[in-house]
């Protein structure tokens, strides 16, 4: 006699699998919450680093500019007796 040895499966569901299914749900839904917030607060920072970025190139432009008025009046400054 040969016996049949393919696993066979229970078709019933029970409080167990209920239970494990949604602890399964809870924790994706959890860990997309949680990178959700994560995400949102890394570009909240990229924000500001980019508004911060663009101050500072302002800045220094204004400080270019203003060294050459500064070189510009001593040179012509230079011309004059003091």
């Amino acid at each position: 006699m040969r016996e049949d040895r393919r696993p066979k499966f229970d078709a019933t569901i029970n409080l167990g699998h209920v239970m494990t299914l949604t602890g399964v749900v809870l924790a994706i839904l959890g860990s997309y919450w949680s990178f959700s917030s994560r995400l949102s607060s890394v570009e909240t920072q990229l924000v500001r680093m980019a508004t911060v970025l663009e101050m500072s190139i302002r800045q220094e432009e204004q400080v270019k500019a203003l060294t050459r008025r500064v070189d510009k009046l001593e040179e012509a400054s230079d011309g004059r007796p003091r």
